[in-house]
């Protein structure tokens, strides 16, 4: 990133999910959604900083 825009000193991304369901789901269905929501390392989250453009 720093290559094309040499003013960025850092990046940070979250990202939100949100589950559209039309009812309480059962234990079994709870289980497949946090395996699904669960992915990658888990990290600290960060207080964002610096400025958006």
């Amino acid at each position: 990133m720093k290559q094309k825009v040499s003013a960025v000193s850092g990046l940070y991304a979250e990202f939100a999910h949100f589950a559209d369901v039309n009812d309480v789901l059962t234990s079994e269905e709870q289980q497949v959604l946090d395996r699904l929501l669960k992915y990658g390392p888990s990290v600290p989250v960060q207080e964002p900083s610096g400025r958006l453009f």
